[in-house]
């Protein structure tokens, strides 16, 4: 079985520049970091702007988690990367989140294969936001990865994530956290908030770089 990371990164040229600055650092010391930690061999397929400012310090940013990087520019680009010539399974994962240290032996443990086409998700996890966190339960959540068999030429970014359990028999992962949603000043989409503090066990779980989590305090 072979395993992709997919994940979208595209920010062109019309995309304000320290922002983009930003989003990088995040890819490094949040989602790279994270996935440095996890168990398994994968290939790391990054959607990229072909005319971004800064790609090489973008793919630098996903190399840094020690795994080959593709850099691809569509859903087309990762059916061409992906070798079908046998079962394949597909992660997604934005490019300013993490998954918890063990989440990828987690995923391989439950695989048996199936003979079917099945969604894997991680239920429960943590948002985080000025330098607070909250456990969330999410049953059509964005870390999902989809297990294919052989023959059957479908990625876990084929569908939109909430409807994914439409696409796929699902099964999920237990009730220990899975994945970290991080919410910043340059997110997409908001939900911009969280109650609880962070503590030690918490930082214990994802494996990232909490000082870029931190509250800033203005000067």
């Amino acid at each position: 079985m072979r395993h992709y990371l997919l994940t979208r990164s595209r920010r062109g040229p019309d995309y304000p520049i320290e922002a983009n600055l930003r989003r990088i650092e995040l890819a490094r010391r949040i989602t790279a970091r994270s996935l440095a930690a996890q168990d398994g061999e994968w290939t790391w397929l990054v959607y990229v702007h072909p005319d971004d400012p800064f790609l090489e310090m973008r793919l630098d940013a996903f190399r840094s988690a020690g795994h080959p990087v593709v850099a691809i520019a569509d859903n087309a680009g990762a059916m061409a990367a992906i070798d079908w010539s046998g079962p394949v399974l597909t992660t997604r994962i934005d490019d300013d989140d993490a998954f918890a240290r063990d989440a990828f032996a987690r995923l391989y443990a439950a695989i048996r294969p199936p003979r079917q086409r099945t969604a894997y998700i991680f239920p429960v996890g943590h948002r985080i936001h000025a330098g607070l966190s909250e456990r969330i339960v999410h049953l059509r959540n964005s870390w999902a990865s989809l297990y294919a068999p052989a023959g059957d030429r479908v990625h876990v970014r084929m569908v939109a994530h909430p409807k994914i359990p439409a696409f796929a028999r699902v099964e999920y992962l237990g009730k220990e956290p899975g994945w970290l949603w991080v919410r910043h000043q340059d997110d997409e989409n908001g939900f911009r908030r969280a109650h609880d503090l962070i503590t030690p066990e918490l930082r214990a779980t994802y494996p990232v770089d909490w000082d870029l989590l931190a509250p800033r305090v203005a000067a």
